[in-house]
């Protein structure tokens, strides 16, 4: 049996009957390619983005074209794979960065950390985490600050401390021979 594709317009239509009545309709694998087509409306985004299935919610969490207010509501979503999706999407504001490097699960914390959309102010925090793995990935990232690389030589964990040393070195010699490393 062939697939039938909607329209758009049709789609927006449905969504508005779903939403009032609260009922999807909707085939799951539909509303994962509404939810990352480029030009769904944001009305159709606002309501997947409380949508049951989990795939639904991480295709909203990866758009690029998404109002910050959703991308906030997706840095509180229960399902990590729905925060650990945000934390590599590069319209996120430094206050979802912020919500996700102060996360509970530490791969939510890793993936922000090792991603290169966090803002320094963010970096910055996550350099201070208890777990050596989140410490790790920040002295392998090559968007923290130089000032944090050189706290970083003095970690505890002789590999942690390393790495910074080396990024650091990279940093000098990058910086010395440009024209090597267009």
């Amino acid at each position: 049996m062939a697939k039938r594709v909607l329209s758009i317009q049709t789609l927006c239509a449905l969504f508005t009957i779903c939403a009032s009545t609260s009922v999807i309709a909707i085939s799951s694998n539909e509303r994962v390619r509404q939810a990352g087509h480029p030009k769904t409306p944001i009305a159709i985004i606002e309501v997947l983005a409380n949508d049951k299935s989990v795939n639904v919610r991480v295709a909203i969490a990866g758009r690029q074209i998404a109002p910050p207010h959703i991308l906030e509501k997706m840095a509180h979503d229960v399902e990590k794979r729905v925060r650990f999706k945000l934390a590599y999407n590069p319209r996120c504001s430094e206050k979802i960065f912020r919500l996700l490097a102060l996360d509970k699960d530490i791969d939510i914390r890793h993936a922000v950390a090792q991603g290169t959309f966090a803002p320094v102010s963010v970096l910055k925090l996550l350099a201070k985490d208890k777990h050596e793995r989140i410490r790790s990935a920040i002295a392998h990232n090559p968007n923290t600050p130089l000032a944090v690389m050189t706290t970083l030589t003095k970690d505890s964990n002789r590999y942690i401390a390393h790495a910074a040393e080396q990024n650091i070195e990279l940093r000098i010699l990058i910086d010395r021979h440009p024209e090597r490393y267009k």
